[in-house]
């Protein structure tokens, strides 16, 4: 089994301590994320491990990027500047 394989396996078995990691990352370095509903912040992060890992498994870029806008402009509608999410991408990554 080569790498990648393996990669995606253990991430989808880890998925619940990734998300965990995710937030608390997050919302350490990005203050203004503890604003939001729990679970619409969780369940934004997880969308975006998801585009991850379908990155990964060879999903088409174009699908990723059209989830990842949603998100960004989810943000905007609910107050965040281009900055906070600015921060929070460079966290995450």
């Amino acid at each position: 089994m080569s790498s990648l394989p393996r990669l995606l396996a253990y991430m989808h078995e880890c998925r619940p301590q990734l998300l965990d990691r995710l937030v608390a990352e997050v919302k350490e370095f990005v203050p203004r994320y503890e604003l939001l509903p729990v679970e619409d912040f969780r369940g934004s992060l997880d969308g975006l491990l998801t585009a991850l890992m379908e990155l990964l498994a060879g999903t088409s870029p174009t699908a990723v990027q059209l989830r990842l806008v949603a998100a960004a402009e989810r943000r905007v509608a609910q107050g965040f500047s281009a900055a906070d999410k600015q921060r929070a991408a460079k966290e995450v990554a």
